[in-house]
């Protein structure tokens, strides 16, 4: 493994220090915790790991949730793992956006999931299906579970031709959610 790796995590550990996951049962979980598992979803799936793309699933998250800047992370990863952390951050994490609807913000998502690199596709499915593994208990708001679960449905049109298989492993954890909604006789439409 690339000793550089280590160092990202050294990068993702300390940026996201003091940040914990939403909806988490018991104690808080430290927000590392999340990049971690996309990073291991990423290795588990992919049968030959790329360094920017493995450096970019650790610190996909970096640009917009700590102080953390692209040159330092260019520092340690290079060019194209800043390039594809700029790809897998929504334009709607900027401070402008902060207060605007939440269906405002998903149309322009979605847009510029149209307009990114398929290898940066699958990277996105993988965040995804790591978020919705992490929402999968009772703290999670049922209305937040259920919009969230929704909206993979139109994540998923735009970037599953990226990975079928990993298109795959999403759905199941969307089938899942879904279960434990039906389960609670929660719709949207309640």
């Amino acid at each position: 493994m690339d000793k550089r790796i280590f160092k990202m995590l050294e990068l993702v550990i300390s940026g996201h220090a003091g940040q914990f996951r939403k909806w988490t049962v018991g104690e808080q979980m430290p927000y590392h915790i999340h990049p971690i598992r996309c990073w291991r979803r990423y290795l588990f799936v992919t049968p030959v790991p790329l360094f920017e793309e493995e450096c970019a699933m650790l610190g996909h998250d970096l640009f917009e949730d700590t102080a953390v800047t692209p040159a330092d992370v260019a520092n340690i990863a290079g060019k194209e793992t800043v390039d594809i952390i700029h790809e897998l951050t929504f334009p709607t994490s900027a401070p402008e956006w902060e207060g605007r609807p939440r269906a405002e913000k998903r149309k322009v998502e979605w847009e510029h999931l149209k307009k990114i690199r398929p290898r940066t596709r699958r990277l996105k499915m993988i965040d995804r299906w790591d978020n919705l593994d992490g929402m999968a208990n009772p703290s999670t708001p049922l209305k937040m579970l259920a919009k969230y679960v929704d909206e993979t449905d139109t994540l998923l049109q735009i970037c599953e031709s990226a990975d079928y298989t990993i298109a795959e492993y999403v759905r199941a954890e969307q089938d899942i959610l879904r279960r434990y909604l039906k389960e609670k006789n929660f719709s949207l439409r309640n």
